[in-house]
């Protein structure tokens, strides 16, 4: 993952009963493609957060949530 502009930032949250919070925000490159586990719900906030999902381009708009099924690649960016 790395963040590759300076006003890029993540901070992530204690972990409980198997839930992990991260709040982030990225610019442009987000993270690269990568496997969760189990579920991961993520809430964009503002922006557009775009992003390789089963071999498909998704966009999830402010308000919008988003469920990625456990063992499936994906990656992240800013969509804007």
């Amino acid at each position: 993952m790395g963040l590759p502009n300076k006003n890029d930032w993540i901070q992530r949250f204690p972990s409980t009963k198997n839930i992990e919070r991260i709040d982030a925000f990225f610019s442009g490159h987000g993270y690269d493609m990568h496997r969760h586990d189990t579920y991961a719900i993520g809430r964009t906030i503002d922006g557009v957060q775009s992003f390789k999902y089963r071999h498909n381009m998704k966009h999830s708009l402010p308000g919008g949530t988003i469920v990625l099924h456990p063992d499936e690649l994906h990656d992240g960016h800013a969509g804007t």
